[in-house]
């Protein structure tokens, strides 16, 4: 069956609780680079945009130590990306979504390394068509850019997608693509009230809800 309606999703707090572990490897680095007076605050304020470039602002913008402290912050992410949960029901969602050949991207502000290590411990990569990370992309959301660039390559109009993410950004650039935004509030660090400003058309508590939304969006 030609599906002509697709759904693409954010990863961090949408997918996976790994916002927690994220914050591990981001003090594991600055800690290897001997920059224990960075606080979670200090990092937190950066979070949205991937790994890389979060370093790149904690290193005083040092290219050299912004990369050695990256690929610290990769090492340690390999060692806690098994124990890094999926949302309960996410898997069970992705294989009913894949059993009806659902067109399905994801659009994510992670760095391609970095995706690429939570992706292969979960074996998550076999669940979508298309991957757009945050160095694949000149603009991060909430530009439109990886959502236009996800719909293009499943042949879905954007207007005829479905973006899930847990972060106002994600809503923002869901609404910037024209594509139907969708807030999710399962990850303990989603703000409920920060979404519902940016108004979404739907916030959402629990996975299964997004099959049902994607039934009646497709018969549009």
């Amino acid at each position: 069956m030609q599906h002509q309606h697709a759904i693409i999703f954010d990863c961090d707090g949408t997918l996976t609780d790994s916002l927690d572990h994220a914050l591990d490897s981001f003090h594991f680095a600055v800690r290897r680079m001997d920059k224990q007076h960075i606080t979670t605050e200090d990092i937190h304020q950066y979070f949205g945009i991937a790994a890389d470039k979060i370093l790149f602002q904690l290193m005083d913008k040092d290219p050299v130590k912004a990369h050695q402290a990256f690929e610290y912050f990769l090492d340690h992410q390999q060692t806690v990306a098994s124990s890094t949960r999926l949302f309960d029901g996410v898997s069970e969602l992705l294989k009913q979504l894949n059993d009806s050949e659902i067109p399905l991207g994801m659009v994510t502000g992670r760095h391609s390394r970095d995706l690429h290590i939570m992706l292969e411990a979960h074996n998550l990569q076999s669940h979508f068509n298309i991957m757009v990370s945050d160095d694949q992309v000149s603009l991060p959301k909430p530009n439109p850019e990886g959502i236009f660039k996800a719909a293009k390559h499943l042949g879905i109009l954007p207007q005829n997608t479905l973006y899930i993410g847990d972060s106002p950004s994600d809503v923002e650039a869901a609404h910037n693509a024209g594509a139907t935004a969708i807030a999710v509030v399962w990850d303990p660090h989603a703000n409920r009230e920060a979404l519902s400003e940016k108004k979404p058309k739907y916030l959402i508590e629990d996975p299964q809800e997004i099959w049902d939304i994607f039934k009646t969006f497709s018969q549009k």
